[in-house]
């Protein structure tokens, strides 16, 4: 049996159905459709899946990020799979194949915590002017993050941070934003992290600053290629377990494309945390 799970909020929904419905009935496999945003239902799928099924996400980044806030995810003992059908896809840029098996990742995520609240994620979160663009694109998806970005560059204020990387303390000035990843993607396709390894117990932080917003402009195309990094000026690098951020103003944090809107601190955990 294959349970289909189906964000009916995503626009590929249908597409993704009438996919998933073709591969099974082709390989005659029993599959039943379930919406994801019914988390009664999602409990009782985890529940009573047996280890011969198969519980299947239809979608991307934003379907899969629902999906691990369930606590029930860790104990289902059915395999766990992604059937690829977002518009984002970071996460399943990094995995071959239209059918993929994810069950050791989305059982095992890092996670931020913003006061008492918990929110696990998949790729990686954001905080700063990234978070503002995913905010903006999450409001107006045919706006295209690359152009939502240009123009949300031109009045957003660089910020401070002070970032705790398992215990030792570093500040940074004229901020536009920083990231702790998981994976290497974030943006739809922006190679941000291009040597973060998936759950490898460790969170890669990137922080991108500079002086005005024409400097930061000019490196996101080299984003997209994992060239940023040769931008030692306004590009740094650090790597932890836990990290924890204290910002001088409050600003809009993202977490695999979902944002939280203003906050000032938060903490970012490795797993194994």
């Amino acid at each position: 049996m294959y349970y289909l799970l189906f964000n009916s909020l995503s626009g590929s929904a249908k597409k993704s159905i009438k996919s998933i419905s073709k591969y099974c009935k082709k390989r005659k496999i029993e599959s039943k459709l379930f919406s994801i945003l019914d988390q009664n239902i999602v409990d009782e799928v985890l529940n009573v899946a047996k280890d011969t099924d198969r519980i299947v996400i239809l979608g991307g980044d934003g379907t899969l990020n629902v999906f691990v806030q369930n606590p029930r995810v860790k104990n289902a003992i059915a395999r766990i799979m992604l059937y690829k059908a977002g518009s984002g896809n970071d996460f399943a840029r990094e995995h071959k194949g239209k059918l993929i098996d994810i069950t050791d990742e989305v059982k095992n995520t890092p996670y931020f915590m913003i006061d008492d609240k918990r929110v696990n994620f998949l790729n990686g979160v954001g905080m700063g002017i990234d978070a503002c663009v995913c905010d903006e694109v999450n409001k107006n998806p045919d706006a295209g993050y690359f152009k939502t970005a240009v123009n949300i560059f031109k009045t957003f204020k660089p910020f401070s941070v002070d970032l705790t990387v398992d215990g030792k303390l570093n500040h940074f000035d004229d901020v536009y934003f920083f990231v702790c990843m998981n994976g290497k993607n974030i943006g739809g396709g922006m190679k941000v992290a291009p040597n973060a390894v998936r759950n490898d117990g460790i969170l890669d932080v990137y922080i991108i600053k500079g002086k005005n917003y024409k400097q930061i402009v000019l490196l996101f195309p080299l984003i997209y290629l994992g060239l940023h990094t040769l931008a030692k000026k306004h590009v740094f690098h650090l790597r932890g377990k836990e990290i924890e951020a204290l910002a001088s103003v409050s600003l809009p944090v993202q977490a695999d494309g979902e944002v939280t809107r203003d906050v000032t601190r938060f903490k970012v955990c490795d797993h194994t945390k």
